[in-house]
C-alpha cells in the first residue's frame, strides 16, 4: 500500500479543468467582419448588375417608347377621321339600321324570358336561406 501512496504522488496530473469553447472563449469579430464585409460587396454588385449590368437595352427601350408614342398619336388622328368617314357613309347607316331593328325584335323576345327569370330567381333566393339553416 505504501508503494500506491508514492506513485500516485510521483504521478504529475493536469489540473481537472474543462475544454476551452472555441464560441464564448475567442473572439468572432474577424469572422463577422469579413461575412459583413461579403455581404456588402455582393449587395453592391448586385445592384450594380440589376441595375446596369444586365439590361444595356433599357436606352433602346426608352427611344422605341418615344417613337413609338409619336406614331400612335399620328395614326389615332387619322383613325379619327377614317371612323368618321366610315359612320357618315350611306352603307354603315343601313348596316346600323338593321342592326337596331333586329336589337329591337330580339329585345322583345327576351324580356318575357327575363322576367321569368326573375320570378324564379326570386323563389329560389326565398327558399335558400331557410334551406341552408336547417341544413346546417
Amino acid at each position: 500500500m505504501a508503494d500506491t501512496t508514492q506513485n500516485e504522488q510521483l504521478e504529475k496530473r493536469a489540473p481537472e479543468t474543462p475544454e476551452l469553447d472555441p464560441i464564448a472563449d475567442q473572439s468572432m469579430s474577424s469572422a463577422l467582419l469579413i461575412s459583413s464585409l461579403l455581404l456588402v460587396v455582393t449587395l453592391v454588385w448586385s445592384l450594380y448588375d440589376e441595375v446596369i449590368g444586365q439590361r444595356p437595352w433599357k436606352s433602346y427601350q426608352k427611344n422605341f417608347v418615344d417613337t413609338y408614342s409619336t406614331f400612335l398619336e399620328g395614326a389615332k388622328k387619322r383613325q379619327g377621321r377614317s371612323e368618321t368617314e366610315v359612320k357618315s357613309s350611306p352603307e354603315y347607316q343601313e348596316l346600323n339600321q338593321a342592326y337596331e331593328d333586329a336589337a329591337a325584335t330580339a329585345k322583345q323576345k327576351t324580356d318575357p324570358i327575363d322576367e321569368q327569370v326573375k320570378r324564379i330567381d326570386a323563389r329560389i333566393a326565398a327558399v335558400t336561406d331557410p334551406f341552408q339553416n336547417v341544413r346546417s
